[in-house]
């Protein structure tokens, strides 16, 4: 396996970084992480032929601390779980490699780069049901922080029951988990780092470019929009 990254570069989190498909990385910036070590984690990825497009990410406008794997957690090759109006407060530039050089796309939703770089027709998001970063005893990060440990199956705390909820309406097997003695921000997810996910299965034509999913306690899943994903230059300033 090549090594891409060492601590005598800049710095870089592991809990800011997805593998969202094949080639794909999505790369938060905040405390831990800065621009310039996406910036040559990017590149040297490009390098190795280890990825194709590297999304960066930034999360000043989240509270301290916040890492993205706190906001995001890939479900399945197209769903993910996160509180979706985080999907468009959050913005995204697309880091792609064109003749050798490194090309950036002009900032768009979270959600949007997501299915653009994952090559989705219809990105389904299951929301955490707890509105960040309110919420006291049911934390909006740890809820978004499970681990994916099979397609559809998910390692998450017990004690975020709105979420575990919502995510079992959708379909998803949630293995639940103690962690009432881990006091720090975050889940199971956080306890680890997935560094190999499946291709994406093409989605069926005519379906919803994004759908947000949403449960209540026990509920069917249940559709609650659908909006049409803007196609985006990857190379555009």
């Amino acid at each position: 396996m090549a090594c891409v990254y060492g601590p005598e570069q800049e710095p870089l989190d592991a809990g800011d970084l997805l593998q969202l498909a094949p080639g794909v990385i999505a790369a938060g910036i905040g405390e831990r992480t800065t621009a310039a070590g996406v910036e040559c984690l990017a590149g040297r990825l490009f390098q190795a032929g280890l990825a194709t497009s590297v999304l960066a990410v930034p999360l000043r406008q989240l509270p301290g601390g916040t890492r993205l794997d706190t906001v995001c957690t890939v479900i399945d090759r197209d769903t993910v779980l996160m509180f979706p109006a985080l999907g468009y407060v959050l913005q995204a530039h697309v880091i792609t490699c064109a003749d050798g050089e490194p090309r950036l796309s002009r900032p768009m939703p979270f959600l949007e780069s997501v299915a653009q770089a994952m090559s989705v027709e219809a990105l389904t998001v299951i929301s955490t049901g707890v509105d960040p970063p309110a919420s006291s005893q049911q934390q909006w990060d740890d809820g978004g922080n499970a681990l994916a440990v099979d397609r559809r199956v998910m390692l998450c705390y017990e004690r975020n029951v709105e979420t575990n909820t919502r995510l079992e309406a959708a379909g998803v097997e949630v293995i639940r988990i103690p962690g009432s003695e881990l006091g720090a921000r975050g889940g199971p997810r956080a306890l680890s780092c997935p560094v190999s996910r499946d291709s994406v299965a093409v989605a069926a034509a005519g379906a919803p470019a994004l759908t947000l999913v949403a449960g209540d306690g026990g509920a069917s899943e249940e559709t609650v929009a659908a909006l049409d994903v803007v196609p985006v230059d990857s190379r555009a300033g």
